[in-house]
């Protein structure tokens, strides 16, 4: 079977959660299948078009009004890159998965193969949530805007492939609300980066007393939570805990927060990390803090910490959409002070950690590898 898998950006190397996750589903699909990749961004720059995807700003977002386009899908839009596509599907493929909504609209409907499509979130639930904790009045309603317009534009789009796949349970229930039938919807759960799993188990006595958080620090939801978290939580794990550290890193931290973190004892922001650095940071931590406020899908970052053995303080968004027990998984705690709280007790309790840690790591390997939660797209295809 050949499959063209379309995708915004290459992700070779997978760095962030999104791209681990499209990595992950291409290598499977190449074990069963003759597979092609085309990035969208790679076309444009061939043919000399302006970088996808596009800036953000005003100016992109009222060409997207007067395309009649969410301002997302515009930002990955080429109708050059499109007629690319159409070429490339005239080659005798039996399938093609478009990987997020921004790809969907370059799968023509009169290809007769199967024409599948997979979201890693929903984009106008995430857009919805963003307007509910959007503070800035002028902001909120640009935000709400696009989540209307991405809803209107998600529900013609995923009528026009075979079967869509979401991230999780909550996430199909929106697709089905969506008006897609329940027999055309499916679940491809996020994995966590490879190799993780197959390294040997941390060591509660060999970690400092710290915190770490490792994410895309230019992130919204991310930011937001942070900026709390360091703001009230950390003074708060601090006089329960004296001695506690944090250290923060990830891609694209903005000055704010950088300024922020230098001003907060016991906080180190290191910025982004490869993943030998990732391994260190694993290592000379007792906790992963997952402080996320908003977004949608699940977190990728948290699987990646579960399949380490490295256990979890989370926000409720944080733990969303996974299949964790709360106080057997992982540590969930809404508000500042309650996770600075779920904080020190993984840093203090050997017995707790060893529990977290290996319960953490089963639940990985029985759900949330390749071969398991993969299948359903297989399935599909025949394979």
């Amino acid at each position: 079977m050949r499959v063209l898998f379309i995708t915004p950006q290459p992700p070779w190397p997978a760095r962030g959660g999104g791209l681990i996750k499209t990595r992950a589903l291409v290598e499977h699909l190449q074990r069963w299948a003759r597979v092609e990749v085309v990035c969208l961004a790679g076309l444009a720059a061939q043919k000399g078009e302006a970088p996808l995807p596009r800036p953000r700003g005003l100016g992109s977002f009222l060409r997207s009004l007067a395309l009649g386009l969410p301002l997302s899908v515009y930002r990955n839009w080429s109708a050059t890159v499109a007629w690319q596509v159409r070429g490339l599907l005239e080659g005798g493929f039996d399938a093609v998965v478009a990987d997020h909504i921004y790809s969907a609209a370059y799968v023509p409907d009169d290809f007769t193969g199967r024409r599948l499509l997979h979201l890693h979130n929903v984009e106008s639930l995430m857009w919805r949530r963003e307007a509910q904790l959007e503070r800035d009045p002028l902001r909120r309603w640009a935000v709400a805007l696009e989540a209307r317009r991405l809803r209107r534009y998600e529900a013609a789009q995923v009528r026009r492939f075979h079967r869509v796949f979401v991230v999780s349970e909550e996430e199909l229930r929106e697709l089905l609300a969506l008006g897609l039938p329940e027999g055309r919807a499916g679940v491809l759960p996020n994995v966590p980066a490879p190799g993780l799993l197959g390294r040997p188990p941390l060591r509660y006595q060999e970690a400092e007393p710290r915190a770490v958080y490792l994410g895309t620090l230019s992130w919204r939801p991310n930011q937001r939570g942070l900026r709390l978290f360091l703001t009230e939580g950390l003074p708060h794990l601090q006089r329960l805990l004296p001695g506690s550290t944090l250290t923060v890193a990830g891609n694209g931290p903005p000055a704010w927060l950088s300024s922020l973190a230098r001003s907060r004892k016991g906080v180190e922001l290191i910025g982004a990390v490869d993943e030998d650095g990732e391994e260190a940071l694993y290592r000379s931590a007792r906790a992963f803090l997952e402080p996320v406020l908003g977004g949608a899908g699940t977190k990728v970052k948290v699987l990646n910490a579960l399949a380490r053995g490295l256990p979890v303080a989370a926000t409720p968004d944080g733990a969303r959409g996974l299949q964790v027990l709360p106080g057997r998984h992982l540590l969930v705690a809404e508000g500042p002070r309650e996770l600075a709280e779920a904080v020190a007790r993984l840093l203090s309790s050997p017995a707790l950690w060893q529990e977290l840690a290996e319960a953490g790591r089963e639940l990985v390997q029985r759900l949330y590898v390749p071969d398991v939660a993969f299948r359903p797209l297989l399935e599909e295809l025949g394979l």
